[in-house]
């Protein structure tokens, strides 16, 4: 199993996720892509939501509190 981009017809680019299954004795594989575009942005955006959050925390002087529904800290 890998990942690569692949360019498209129209220049575009796109994430593929592929899989091989190997048929030894007939001397040929299979292999199956799947589009994982979607996937990697959503990765991309949460990662950089990430380090902004960790830059305000690393940086902010002040204390930040986190409760739940109910009010409990």
């Amino acid at each position: 199993q890998f990942e690569n981009r692949f360019k498209c017809s129209d220049g575009n680019y796109i994430w593929l996720s592929w899989n091989s299954y190997p048929f030894v004795e007939e001397g040929i594989f299979y292999a199956i892509a799947r589009d994982i575009q979607e996937e990697k942005e959503i990765k991309q955006k949460l990662q950089t939501s990430e380090e902004r959050f960790s830059q305000i925390a690393d940086y902010n002087q002040s204390v930040i509190w986190e409760t739940n529904p109910e009010g409990v800290y």
